[in-house]
């Protein structure tokens, strides 16, 4: 039996069905910011020497378990997804370079400014000697954190962080280099 898109969805409504969709929430990206990143973005690759790296990097947080989606069901059956039980999420946070994709992660129960300082150490392991890492990342509080500042500021480090948008003042450290 073939159907057509439309005959179809005729078909699924007589037999009962209903297709259920999810709502939207409104993006508010800062579409200024955002450029004015991408001309720092491109100036800092435009400037970068011989013996410096880019990455960008973040936090991710993949779960385990499976999550229901919106599909077609038959109108009053309850469709259930078996979830396992007693297992959490895994929370990587990891640095992407998108000149050789090289990728280095942290695995932890939770990130934190330990974590984003281990990477940071991670980074620098993978770039022995005078290699300048500009790592990109977002405004989460554990890259801001007292820890991390102390971290950057000492005598001798190679990394520099630079933030992406919304906040506009920190996209500044890039129009720096």
């Amino acid at each position: 039996m073939e159907f057509s898109r439309s005959g179809l969805i005729k078909y699924l409504n007589r037999i009962g069905f209903e297709y259920r969709k999810a709502k939207t929430l409104l993006a508010r990206a800062n579409v200024a910011a955002q450029e004015a990143f991408i001309a720092a973005y491109e100036t800092l690759l435009n400037v970068l020497g011989a013996n410096a790296v880019v990455y960008f990097s973040d936090a991710v947080h993949p779960e385990y378990q499976s999550k229901p989606a919106y599909s077609w069901i038959r109108r009053g059956d309850k469709l259930a997804v078996k979830r396992t039980r007693g297992r959490k999420r895994m929370n990587l946070h990891g640095a992407l370079c998108l000149e050789d994709f090289d990728c280095q992660s942290v695995e932890s129960d939770k990130i934190s400014a330990e974590t984003t300082l281990r990477l940071l150490q991670r980074l620098c392991v993978r770039y022995p000697g005078e290699r300048i890492i500009h790592v990109i990342v977002d405004n989460a509080r554990y890259h801001h954190a007292r820890d991390v500042k102390a971290w950057l500021a000492r005598d001798g480090c190679r990394v520099r962080l630079h933030f992406l948008p919304p906040h506009a003042p920190t996209l500044n450290a890039l129009e720096r280099i």
